[in-house]
């Protein structure tokens, strides 16, 4: 099942239980930055999470992830870092984290924004305040 024209419901549907609650407002923008980004597909590595999941790996317990509001996107070494996060900041996400391997994007206004964080080791400990 698509959720958008580029983003199918398994490449967002939390990986423990297959839940997907994706906000519709995120999924516009998700879809507005892969434009911007020269239409390449994007590797969701996290979608929505359920608690439990989030817990697991180690997810803020206020993280955006647990509303549908956030996704993670790979970047591999070498990648088009530079790209997608100037694509992210123009589709206007409030919340920008970037990571060694991956871009995280959020949309959640109940969490300190517009806010950009730039977590190299990707490490949950230096998110604290923010996620």
């Amino acid at each position: 099942m698509r959720l958008s024209e580029h983003f199918e419901m398994s490449e967002l549907e939390c990986r423990c239980c297959g839940q997907c609650h994706m906000d519709p407002t995120l999924m516009d923008k998700l879809e507005l930055l892969r434009s911007l980004a020269g239409g390449l597909p994007l590797h969701v590595n996290s979608g929505y999470r359920c608690p439990v999941h989030n817990a697991e790996v180690g997810g803020s317990p206020r993280s955006a992830h647990l509303r549908g509001l956030a996704v993670d996107i790979a970047v591999p070494s070498g990648g088009r870092m530079h790209q997608l996060l100037g694509a992210a900041f123009a589709a206007g996400f409030p919340r920008i984290e970037q990571g060694n391997n991956y871009l995280h994007v959020d949309i959640d206004d109940t969490l300190p924004c517009p806010c950009s964080w730039i977590n190299p080791l990707g490490c949950r400990e230096s998110n604290a305040g923010i996620e």
